[in-house]
């Protein structure tokens, strides 16, 4: 017997899985993308460049110096001028 199951919080609907996305979350300021990989495995709604998944719905806005970011804190590239320095 089949049942219905929740999709991941970046899908709107999905497939097979809850984290294969048919349409990336509807919220008033979409700031994810959809992206149809090669490997059904990896993250179909990420979010825009400059914007970090926070583990809900919503992207967040990397901080600057940050132009990109995985988290408030990790910068993945900064803005001209400067460059990522290991913090250990």
């Amino acid at each position: 017997m089949a049942t219905c199951g929740k999709c991941h919080y970046k899908c709107f609907s999905c497939v097979n899985t809850d984290v294969q996305c048919k349409e990336c979350t509807r919220v008033a300021d979409p700031k994810r993308i959809m992206n149809i990989p090669a490997d059904p495995t990896a993250d179909h709604c990420p979010c825009l460049a400059g914007y970090y998944d926070s583990g809900t719905a919503i992207c967040v806005i990397c901080v600057h110096p940050c132009l990109n970011c995985v988290s408030k804190t990790e910068c993945t590239t900064c803005v001209t001028g400067l460059k990522i320095e290991d913090n250990r």
